[in-house]
């Protein structure tokens, strides 16, 4: 019986906590960042949530723990083995493929920051006094 209307948000809290603790925990340690990542999505499916609710979180916990490509190949395969194992489908290929393609498009968003600024091309070859 629910005391005070928020015991559903405990979990919430708790699984985003869990996320931001275990990103600083294993910075640089992509190995270690995989298995926290993987215990994190086994709870989501285990939690038995909405599928909105579970694609909202792991949409955070996908956020704050980033993995080397490989890595994320690696955990994509494990999602689809748990997704089969508990017969729920929450996060669907198109998701998926929109994700990599957010991820993708992040990236070279991020590399055209990078660029110099200087010299400025309309000079072309001018040298500047």
């Amino acid at each position: 019986m629910a005391v005070c209307g928020y015991e559903p948000y405990y979990g919430l809290f708790a699984l985003i906590t869990a996320a931001h603790i275990l990103t600083q925990q294993t910075h640089n340690k992509n190995q270690a960042r995989y298995q926290a990542k993987l215990r994190l999505v086994r709870l989501l499916y285990q939690r038995h949530w909405d599928k909105q609710r579970v694609i909202n979180l792991f949409r955070v916990v996908d956020w704050l723990m980033k993995l080397p490509e490989s890595l994320g190949q690696q955990l994509w395969q494990e999602i689809e083995t748990i997704e089969e194992s508990e017969k729920m489908q929450y996060i669907t290929s198109v998701e998926r493929l929109g994700i990599a393609k957010g991820r993708v498009e992040g990236r070279v968003e991020g590399e055209s920051r990078l660029t110099p600024l200087w010299p400025p091309t309309h000079l072309g070859n001018k040298q500047v006094k």
